[in-house]
């Protein structure tokens, strides 16, 4: 689940107990995150942090699955909001 999009300045943070994300930094002008950051929502309590190396960037809450084709290679992602 992506909860710091590419090429924003502002960090969010998913919170647990209040189930929204929530804004905890903003980068300084001419900074911004040259990835998509989160986490994989299946190792809560602890959230395993994540980034998405993609083309193209996602929005705060989206949420990608990774998919593997028959011959073994994982290599797309399917993207749910």
């Amino acid at each position: 689940m992506i909860e710091t999009p590419k090429g924003s300045r502002n960090k969010y943070a998913f919170d647990k107990t209040k189930e929204i994300f929530a804004l905890t930094k903003v980068l300084p002008a001419g900074m911004a995150f040259l990835f998509d950051f989160g986490f994989v929502p299946s190792t809560r309590p602890s959230l395993l942090g994540a980034a998405a190396l993609t083309s193209c960037g996602f929005s705060t809450g989206g949420y990608l699955t990774l998919f593997e084709f028959d011959w073994g290679v994982s290599c797309g992602f399917v993207v749910e909001f």
